[in-house]
């Protein structure tokens, strides 16, 4: 494990406190998700310094991810455990926010649950949330400057010995298809490390195709 990720795991444990690990890619550090005219809006910030924003729904949604450096990172997390969220109210129904404009926040820094909040997009909210909601617009800006602008090619297969570009920058060799052909075996070249990636998610996690070899 690379030092930086090291760290990362390190400061999750931290932020959790005691009791079982959590998966910092799994563990959501701040959240917002809205529904508007335009179609549905998801911005998450993982332990694991990960943006992931989503837009649309269905086939036509768009997911697209970016890393953040450690220090970037620890930084989002000490100004979201500086807001005094106690008296914050919950706002709307959840069942109301299929509601056009009506949106969903959550906060998992800290100990205990995540605390959710629901409001309506346009409509005025406590300090303590405008505060969180600050930092999820930064967050979009942030992500914006750091998404990898490539993409696979359209339709892209996998082939064994094909090189990718991971959305962190690390390159990746196609070994080949797992033993229920569901998922993708590949190997790191920059790092000893072997990941295992759904086919159909491999244009979410990686943005470009190196070179591949002719097949035999």
């Amino acid at each position: 494990m690379n030092t930086h990720r090291l760290l990362v795991l390190v400061a999750c444990l931290t932020w959790l406190g005691a009791g079982e690990p959590v998966d910092p890619r799994s563990k959501v550090l701040v959240r917002r998700d809205c529904l508007s005219e335009v179609g549905k809006e998801d911005v998450t910030l993982f332990a694991n310094g990960t943006i992931r924003l989503r837009e649309g729904e269905g086939p036509e949604q768009n997911m697209r991810l970016a890393e953040l450096p450690y220090d970037v990172l620890r930084d989002y997390v000490n100004r979201l455990e500086e807001i005094d969220l106690s008296e914050a109210e919950p706002g709307i129904p959840g069942g109301e926010l299929e509601w056009i404009g009506r949106c969903e926040i959550e906060v998992g820094t800290g100990e205990g649950e995540p605390r959710v909040y629901q409001f309506g997009r346009y409509e005025s909210f406590s300090l303590a949330l405008s505060r969180v909601n600050t930092i999820v617009e930064e967050l979009v800006v942030e992500g914006e400057e750091r998404f990898p602008k490539g993409r696979l090619p359209r339709d892209y297969l996998p082939r064994s010995g094909d090189i990718l570009i991971r959305v962190d920058g690390s390159r990746f060799k196609v070994i080949g298809y797992t033993s229920d052909k569901k998922g993708i075996e590949l190997q790191g070249i920059d790092q000893p490390l072997t990941i295992y990636v759904q086919e159909e998610d491999m244009d979410e996690w990686f943005t470009e195709l190196v070179s591949r070899q002719e097949p035999l």
